[in-house]
């Protein structure tokens, strides 16, 4: 008999997408599969509740604290021995109702499994979405997204879940210790789930990076593992320390070749990165690097300072 599915859906202001998410869901799960559907409603002040609840949710839970903590009550609700987590803008597809009996399969043989794929745009991308997120994820990468990560639960039980202190980069924690307590990770491009909520705009895409940047800065360790958070922090505090020069010793020139020379370092890392790139490319995932770097660096002041970042996709 084949074991039942639960996916666990942490919501936080999610009424633009929390609907169609839900209605994805029940066009996609298998025929003769039972499941169901647990929304952690962590904190919202729009209607994402009382749509989840509309459009048939079989609970939606109140839940506080990180994304990490309300995953960990949608599970502790739920009753299914596969966990899907998906986001509340994640959507499924066809194809990933075609290759799911075969996940579900192999994990009824190898429980200690963590699975999911890269979530991919959407077919109508924004100019941000197709020069960095789709290149982004035809990259490898080293653990499954919790946006869309598919377990058991005997794996998720071992490992206590996800690390609730963590307020980015729980996903990477977890896929690191199910890795060190030998569980395989599999990344399955035969499972396409559709990201409707990557930013649109530069604001929205610095605000985003800005928030994954601050996991990096929790700690000493933490920061020296991670090369984005030193190149970050050393490009933001050139460009600072140059400012204040120049504005000493009267020279605008300091600032704005120190500036141009940070520009272009972010084109020679968008080059290596995303190669083979066009002109336009370049400068657009040039442009997008500077501004990833400068977000990346600010992340430890937000942390410093406890400056509230809202999590912004759109």
């Amino acid at each position: 008999m084949t074991q039942r599915v639960s996916f666990v859906v942490p919501a936080r202001n999610e009424q633009r997408w929390i609907g169609a998410m839900i209605d994805a869901v029940r066009a996609n799960v298998p025929p003769d599969t039972p499941y169901e559907i647990i929304v952690a409603d962590n904190g919202s002040v729009d209607s994402t509740a009382d749509i989840a609840r509309q459009r048939g949710a079989d609970a939606v839970i109140a839940t506080t604290g990180t994304v990490a903590a309300a995953r960990n009550a949608g599970v502790a609700r739920s009753r299914g021995g596969v966990l899907v987590f998906l986001d509340g803008d994640v959507m499924l597809t066809a194809r990933w109702r075609e290759r799911f009996p075969a996940v579900l399969a192999a994990l009824a043989a190898e429980p200690a499994t963590v699975t999911g794929s890269t979530v991919i745009v959407p077919e109508r991308a924004t100019w941000i979405e197709e020069h960095w997120f789709r290149r982004q994820q035809q990259r490898a990468h080293t653990h499954i997204n919790s946006g869309h990560l598919i377990t058991t639960r005997a794996l998720f039980e071992q490992l206590g879940g996800f690390n609730t202190a963590l307020e980015t980069g729980e996903d990477a924690d977890f896929t690191a210790r199910a890795r060190a307590a030998g569980a395989r990770i599999v990344d399955d491009a035969a499972l396409p789930a559709v990201h409707e909520g990557f930013p649109k705009s530069l604001r929205h895409f610095f605000r985003r990076e800005l928030w994954h940047g601050k996991g990096d800065f929790l700690s000493l360790g933490r920061f020296l593992k991670s090369r984005i958070a030193q190149l970050g922090t050393l490009f933001l505090h050139l460009q600072l320390l140059a400012l204040l020069a120049g504005a000493v010793l009267r020279d605008w020139r300091i600032p704005v070749v120190t500036v141009g020379a940070c520009l272009l370092a972010a084109v020679l890392v968008a080059a290596l990165r995303f190669r083979p790139l066009g002109a336009a490319s370049l400068a657009v995932n040039g442009l997008l690097y500077y501004a990833y770097f400068l977000a990346r660096g600010l992340s430890m002041y937000a942390v410093l300072f406890g400056a509230p970042v809202r999590r912004a996709t759109r």
